[in-house]
Parts: structure tokens; sequence; C-alpha cells
């Protein structure tokens, strides 16, 4: 009897024990400190929200999460502040402005999974996150197009080459709701070798526009990102995206129109050190994201690895066009130089 007793005890234990030896527990924490300089008021702009205060040494984004990874559930959460917390989510709520990160999945059957909650968007190959680009600051299209979706992500890879992913969210970048409509988005990706990634991914959904007006937003954004030997990365990305305006009374074109293009060469010139160049267009002629008509940027930079956890970056960038900063004024052209030690655990 006693045996049996035992037995019962520590049957339960050892089950447990076999069960969450597949569980893994990963803690994470990352930090970008930086130096902007730039001519202008020390404030940001409704373009970039990524290094955006000037002229100042500041906290661009710093991170501490921990993510759970079963073979059949997964859980990340992560908390955030910086100034791309101050500006990227000043539309949210005060106690959802430093959330990261916040989602549970399950698995629904191999290589399904369903996952809900705060995550990154499928749209875009630029995080927040700057160690994770070959470009210290954000292109334009990356900045204007969502960094997060709060919702439901379905997400399916049979293969090594293949993903597809199909969601559903509040809508355009936000976590707590801003209307009455949900949006759908859907990824489609192709990596045929290790060299090699085409990704489409698309967005629809009824959206307010900057005059606070609520039409169909439809949207898609397209890269493709080449390994060319070990030294040389090539990424190409276009974005092109329509909004219905039913208050356009023939003044402007209906539905508005907007679009972006951007390209990045990168060049390891070994294992500490590389170099980038990016160009980019933006034109928004009707004022559906940004305030203005066309804007284009050229940068270079330059990044030592001092680790593989921590870097030290320099960025200079020229930004040239006809569009409105925060207070209302026309930017023709500025020119910045941004430095960055970024640590990630």
């Amino acid at each position: 009897m006693k045996r049996l007793f035992f037995v019962l005890i520590i049957l339960p234990i050892s089950i447990y024990a076999q069960d969450s030896s597949k569980l893994e527990i990963d803690f994470k924490a990352f930090a970008d400190v930086y130096y902007s300089a730039q001519e202008g008021p020390v404030s940001t702009d409704n373009i970039a929200y990524n290094h955006s205060r000037k002229n100042e040494f500041n906290l661009n984004l710093g991170i501490i999460g921990v993510s759970a990874t079963h073979d059949k559930y997964r859980a990340n959460l992560g908390l955030m502040t910086g100034t791309y917390a101050q500006y990227n989510l000043a539309h949210e709520p005060n106690e959802l402005r430093h959330i990261w990160e916040a989602n549970a999945g399950l698995r629904l059957v191999k290589k399904l999974w369903l996952d809900a909650g705060v995550f990154s968007s499928h749209m875009g190959f630029e995080s927040a996150i700057s160690s994770d680009n070959i470009t210290l600051t954000r292109s334009l299209v990356a900045e204007n197009s969502p960094y997060y979706l709060s919702g439901v992500n379905i997400s399916y890879e049979p293969n090594d080459k293949w993903s597809f992913l199909f969601n559903v969210s509040n809508g355009w970048q936000i976590i707590q709701e801003n209307n009455a409509s949900k949006a759908i988005g859907t990824q489609i990706q192709f990596s045929p070798n290790d060299k090699l990634t085409l990704n489409s991914s698309s967005f629809v959904g009824a959206e307010p526009d900057r005059f606070g007006r609520s039409n169909l937003r439809w949207f898609h954004n397209f890269y493709a990102d080449l390994s060319l030997g070990k030294k040389i990365r090539l990424i190409g990305g276009f974005d092109y995206g329509q909004q219905e305006d039913e208050f356009t009374n023939g003044e402007i074109p209906n539905p508005r129109a907007w679009l972006g293009e951007v390209l990045i060469l990168q060049y390891k010139l070994n294992d500490n050190w590389a170099v980038a160049g990016r160009q980019e267009y933006y034109s928004d002629p009707d004022g559906v994201i940004i305030g203005g008509d066309i804007l284009q940027s050229y940068s270079l930079n330059i990044d030592y690895n001092v680790t593989k956890k921590a870097m030290f970056r320099l960025e200079g960038k020229y930004r040239f066009g006809e569009t409105e900063d925060a207070n209302g004024d026309l930017i023709n052209e500025d020119m910045f130089i941004v430095s960055s030690i970024a640590i990630k655990i």
C-alpha cells in the first residue's frame, strides 16, 4: 500500500517534469542610446518616430521581455520605454504605451499556429529594434506603415521555403480600437534558399486618415532581400496604398493614393565593420499618411560590431522635398547625423 501511494505521488511529478522539459523560457533585453545632431527645434515630426529627438542624448528604445516556447503553445511579453514609445504610441491610452508585445499562441495542428494579442506587424522588413536592421534609422516606408498590430494571427509554414499568414486586427497600428471596424491582413513569404527572401504583405480595413475621416484603406508591401556572397546584402522594398474619401468633391482624386520605395546596399568589410547606403522616395500628394507631396532621402551608415550583442553605429542622412513637420511648416531639406550604441541580450 505504501509502495502504491509512493507511485501515485511520484507519477504525476514525473509526467509534469517530462512535459515541462519541452518548455523553454528566454529572457531578453535591448537598449539603444543615441545622439542626433540636426538643425531645428528639439522635437519630433510626423515623418520619423525613431531617433527623433534632436541635439540631445536620449534613449530611443529600451525593452525587457520574456518568452515561453512549447511544442503546443507559446507566449511573449515585452515592456518598453524611450522616445520611440513616446511618439509612435502617442495615440494609445497611457496604460498601453509601454507594451512592446503581449501575445499567446496555440498550435492547432502541425505547423499551423493561432496567436492572439499585440505583436509585430507582418508588413515591411524593418523592426524598431535598430540592431536587427542594416541601417541605424528606419526608412520612410517603415516609419509610415505599422510597426505593431493587435488582434489574431493564423500562421502556417509547410516547409523551409514557404510561410503564410492571415490576421484580423483592430486596425492600422492600434492596440485599443478607434472605430467599429476590423481589418484583415495577409503575408506570403518565399525563401528558395538562404540567400533570397521574397515577401508580399497586405492590409485592408476602414481607417481614419490624418484628417480623422474613416474610410476603406488598402495597402500592399513588397520586398526582396538578397545576399550576394558573405559580404554584400541588397534589400529593395515598395509600398502602395489607397484610401477612399467621400469628401473629395472632385477636388482631389478618390481614392487618395500614396507610394514609397527604398533600396539599401550593405557591404561587410570584415566581421566587425560594415557600411551601408540607402536611397528612398515617398509620395503622398493627397495627404493620407504624411502632410505633403514628395519626400526623398539618402543616407550612409558605418557600423562597428563590438561583439555579437553590442554595436556602435553612425549614420548621415539628407532629406529633401515638400512635406510638413509637426508645426505645419514646410520641410524643403534637412540634414542630420545620428550616432547610437545598442546592446541586445
